[in-house]
């Protein structure tokens, strides 16, 4: 479950914002933006905040940033999906806006993106449950199981053969 989804500017105008869970995501996004952005240290594009994991992807061309945080507790598997998607959706659909590039058409631009957001969101997590869970091997179906006990054994005095081999060299 995701706590929020937002999408801003670089120069610090919001764009678009889902609220989820939290109440607000002001204060996680600004110490995103004061601790990785400001001082230019994104390489891994995730960022622990309290009990948040923030998650972001950053768009130089169009200069926007894309933020998902949720509990750090929780393992979800789709958010580097959802948000590719997102991005990828949001930036050929407001394409001509953002190029504008003025503050004033971005603060009269209007970005309806809540129904598109939230059927990517819903893609993402189907996607997630339809994987197959993984299953242990069974001891027949491992490579150990296939080799006689024979070739396993080990003697006193019998060098085994890889040993020997090196020794003569």
């Amino acid at each position: 479950m995701l706590d929020f989804f937002t999408i801003f500017s670089k120069g610090g105008l919001v764009l678009w914002c889902f609220q989820g869970v939290s109440d607000s995501c002001t204060g996680p996004v600004n110490a995103l933006i004061r601790s990785v952005l400001l001082q230019e240290r994104g390489g891994n594009n995730s960022f622990t905040h309290e009990a948040l994991t923030l998650k972001y992807k950053l768009d130089n061309q169009f200069e926007l940033v894309f933020v998902v945080g949720f509990q750090k507790i929780l393992t979800l598997t789709y958010v580097d999906k959802l948000i590719d998607d997102v991005h990828r959706l949001f930036r050929d659909k407001y394409r001509t806006e953002i190029q504008q590039r003025s503050a004033l058409s971005l603060l009269n631009g209007t970005f309806d993106f809540q129904n598109d957001f939230l059927r990517l969101l819903r893609e993402a997590e189907e996607s997630s449950k339809i994987r197959a869970p993984t299953t242990m091997k069974k001891f027949e179906d491992s490579e150990k199981a296939k080799k006689p006990v024979r070739s396993m054994i080990e003697t006193r005095g019998e060098k085994p053969k890889e040993k020997a081999k090196n020794s003569k060299k």
